[in-house]
């Protein structure tokens, strides 16, 4: 894979052809680890179709790199890009909890950050005892109208055990 050849199926990903789009995600895709650089600054582009198009391109690729990249859309404008980094973040498996965590801890503010935590947390714990244990009160508080301010201490007690494992 030449940079050239990674730089302009980048620049595909904003062109106004679907079917180019397409084209350029699944090669990217295809290419891997390689091409997380290039799409990193991509999921913060003012652009909502180019964040829809790195988000998703990221969360196919599953590299852990994208992680920062994937949390900070789990906040997005855009409700399909929220909900492209959580499944993502899924994809990554149980490493993309604490980020989850300390994001929800950080912004406990944010409804849309609390739906999309929710999702990420719920589906990566429910087929894991141990997980659920660790996180349900945390799926509770983001569930419930509690006041923002109830999360983050549940969050970070959810952080702390999930280290001492």
């Amino acid at each position: 894979m030449t940079p050239q050849r990674l730089e302009d199926l980048v620049g595909e990903l904003s062109n106004r052809r679907g079917s180019r789009r397409l084209r350029a995600r699944e090669a990217l895709v295809e290419i891997g680890a390689p091409a997380v650089p290039a799409l990193l600054p991509l999921a913060a582009s003012p652009s909502k179709q180019l964040r829809w198009e790195a988000t998703k391109t990221l969360g196919a690729i599953a590299d852990l790199r994208a992680v920062p990249a994937l949390v900070e859309r789990l906040a997005d404008s855009e409700s399909g890009i929220r909900w492209l980094a959580a499944v993502g973040l899924v994809s990554l498996g149980p490493a993309a909890i604490p980020p989850a965590l300390r994001a929800v801890i950080a912004r406990p503010d944010s409804q849309d950050l609390r739906r999309a935590v929710h999702h990420v947390l719920h589906d990566l714990t429910h087929d894991n005892p141990d997980l659920v244990e660790i996180i349900s009160p945390v799926l509770a508080a983001l569930r419930d109208i509690e006041p923002a301010d109830a999360i983050p201490p549940k969050a970070q007690e959810a952080l702390q055990r999930l280290e001492s494992l």
